[in-house]
């Protein structure tokens, strides 16, 4: 499977472009995060096994290029800074 991250953009801005105002993060019976608009109940994806609420969050638009198939994952991170632009 090959599986690769298209976009990372910080969670304020996915709010933003989204129009979802809060997420709502919930405990699967697995015990996994997961995160839902606060307002629809939508799904929005998954959260890393690691996350913390007290840090940056980026989203990840995944895609498997194999099946098409893409998905959200959200982890702790920061955007990356370009080193310099030509």
């Amino acid at each position: 499977m090959a599986v690769k991250t298209t976009k990372s953009v910080p969670l304020a801005q996915f709010k933003a472009n989204t129009g979802i105002s809060a997420l709502d993060i919930f405990r699967s019976k697995a015990g996994n995060l997961y995160a839902c608009d606060k307002n629809t109940g939508d799904f929005i994806g998954m959260l890393a096994d690691d996350f913390s609420k007290d840090k940056p969050a980026l989203v990840h638009y995944m895609a498997d290029e194999e099946t098409s198939d893409t998905w959200l994952f959200i982890a702790n991170g920061e955007p990356k800074s370009a080193e310099f632009t030509l």
